[in-house]
């Protein structure tokens, strides 16, 4: 199987040696989970991340200078075993080359023959705290349709705890409801100085990730566009002007109270843990689907689970403010629609008490 590389929204092609025609050489924009918590604790300010983040990506490779203040940073990426690019894009390759026919069988429902995959395209579209994160494509012979899904690649030691957790609670959700969550497609570590977990998930169609601004306004993000003056970097979004705010606070609270428990009257009531501005869903044919989460469901009293879901809220940058929708009414017929479900008495014994 050969692999062909691709780099940002811009589908920039990269060579084995991850570097493009024009010479850029990507690197993970985002601070990594293990390594954030470990700046902080040293009175480093994550946002200093953006600065230093080629060189340290390029230091963990092997080449550049690790000196003066990228020299903290870089211990402190050694310290949490920081994944570079590179490391990642290996693992992700790793990983396909182990797992292709079985992963497309899961997509495919149907086995295919060893070898019949001839390319592999392997997309870094974006990564977060948790995982770098690459959309597969798979092409075999003619007479077999080409498959694609996304592999996340765990960004760092703390990261591949977190995924790994991830892994388990999107499989039951996914089977809560198959509509409102992700398919996990299957999992497993590969090695590089540590055991990596990677996780492959289904891929979206047509997904847009959504956002709330600082107004309270929630966007679909149609497009992360690159710095012209270095294409590696993401200077700003374009969103969709056609959707409205509401309705897309709507869609994620629907699938949030489609993906969580409500099966016994008097609780507990489960709801997965979710993070908007994280990435953690996407908008696609009028609904909120879950890619991504941290784990550790919320576990709550119907009336606490009741308010949780009049207080959907958003945190805007690490340890930010929250922002909540305001819609009550809106809010509230969301809630009674839902309830008229036999599968949620919990939630329709907490609205027939709220106060």
């Amino acid at each position: 199987m050969r692999f062909t590389l691709l780099y940002g929204p811009n589908r920039i092609p990269i060579g084995q040696g991850l570097e493009s025609e024009s010479g850029c050489v990507p690197f993970h924009q985002v601070i990594s989970r293990g390594l954030l918590q470990s700046a902080e604790d040293r009175g480093l300010a994550a946002e200093d991340w953006q600065a230093v983040a080629p060189f340290v990506d390029r230091a963990l490779c092997g080449s550049g200078d690790t000196q003066d203040q990228l020299g903290v940073w870089f211990d402190l990426a050694r310290q949490n075993l920081v994944l570079s690019y590179e490391s990642s894009a290996r693992c992700a390759m790793e990983f396909i080359s182990g797992n292709s026919s079985q992963l497309y069988q899961q997509l495919a429902g149907k086995t295919i023959e060893p070898g019949s995959i001839r390319l592999c395209e392997l997309w870094g579209i974006k990564e977060g705290h948790t995982s770098s994160i690459w959309i597969v494509t798979l092409h075999l012979a003619q007479t077999h349709p080409s498959a694609r899904f996304v592999v996340n690649v765990a960004r760092d030691m703390e990261a591949g705890e977190e995924l790994t957790a991830m892994d388990t609670e999107l499989s039951a959700l996914h089977l809560r409801d198959h509509l409102s969550a992700v398919k996990v497609l299957g999992s497993g570590t590969v090695a590089d100085e540590w055991d990596v977990p990677v996780l492959a998930t289904s891929w979206i169609p047509n997904g847009l990730e959504l956002h709330v601004l600082p107004s309270g306004r929630a966007v679909a993000i149609d497009r992360f566009n690159p710095d012209p003056s270095d294409p590696r970097r993401v200077a700003s979004v374009t969103v969709r002007s056609d959707l409205d705010s509401d309705e897309l606070w709507g869609a994620i609270l629907r699938s949030w109270v489609a993906l969580g428990n409500w099966s016994q009257p008097d609780g507990p009531v489960r709801l997965p843990r979710t993070e908007i501005n994280e990435g953690d869903w996407v908008y696609s044919d009028g609904r909120a689907v879950l890619c991504g989460l941290t784990p550790g469901e919320f576990i709550m009293s119907p009336a606490e689970a009741l308010d949780a879901c009049f207080s959907l809220r958003a945190t805007l940058g690490h340890r930010g403010a929250t922002v909540e929708w305001s819609n009550r009414e809106a809010i509230l017929a969301i809630l009674c629609e839902a309830a008229v479900v036999k599968r949620y008495p919990a939630l329709a014994r907490a609205l027939r008490t709220m106060h």
